[in-house]
């Protein structure tokens, strides 16, 4: 999840001389903090590093928010953002007026590169500028990949989305069976002691709706 407060704006106007909408006391559509705000050919890139992608090609998402500040009735889907993982553009995306980009994209975790850093940018590029003064209000995007889940610098994080009515058997590699195993479960609050572990492979049981924390060391506090 890339999110960053820096500035805050007071909401949607289409006339900043007679809507006064953003001064009402209740919340006025599009208010809200914002990152950052894009005006034409301007983009935001963020570099970040993954070390457990998994080896096999599958299905990744980025879900993405932006707010259009300005808009023109003359151009139709006047607000366009390129989006692009490692200088590899997986959509264009479009917006008439003041619609906001509250979307998910669909890619390939080819694209992702393991054990380095990663790229992803929003470049904001309108139709017709010379019409009306682009902006729009960048959120926040968050990327989804598929994980190797194997325990690295004896420390693993798990979020499952199944039920609570349910179990998972969980199995994970990297596991140093000389040093203390702690597992918590700090969604339901456990503490899961009953677990195996066999040629360096960690193997437990618990809720499909759990968030784990497991910790292959020495631990001072409980990471609730």
């Amino acid at each position: 999840h890339f999110e960053k407060d820096t500035y805050y704006y007071l909401g949607e106007t289409t006339n900043p001389n007679s809507d006064f909408r953003y001064f009402s006391t209740e919340k006025v559509i599009g208010e809200s903090w914002y990152w950052k705000s894009l005006t034409t050919e301007e983009t935001l890139e963020e570099n970040f590093q993954i070390n457990d992608l998994y080896s096999v090609a599958q299905l990744c998402s980025l879900k993405l928010f932006v707010y259009p500040r300005s808009f023109t009735n003359t151009v139709l889907n006047e607000h366009q953002l390129i989006i692009k993982i490692n200088n590899n553009t997986v959509d264009t995306l479009k917006r008439d007026n003041l619609k906001r980009f509250d979307t998910t994209i669909v890619f390939s975790s080819s694209l992702l590169a393991n054990n380095a850093q990663n790229t992803i940018s929003i470049k904001y590029l309108p139709l017709n500028n010379t019409t009306f003064t682009p902006l729009v209000d960048m959120d926040f995007f968050e990327l989804s990949y598929p994980r190797d889940f194997t325990i690295r610098n004896n420390f693993i994080s798990i979020n499952l989305t199944g039920s609570d009515t349910t179990s998972k058997k969980i199995n994970l590699p990297g596991h140093n069976s000389s040093n203390q195993t702690n597992i918590y479960d700090i969604k339901n609050n456990l503490r899961i002691e009953a677990y195996s572990s066999n040629a360096g492979v960690l193997t437990f049981t618990g809720k499909s709706n759990s968030s784990f924390e497991i910790t292959n060391s020495v631990i001072t506090r409980k990471p609730f």
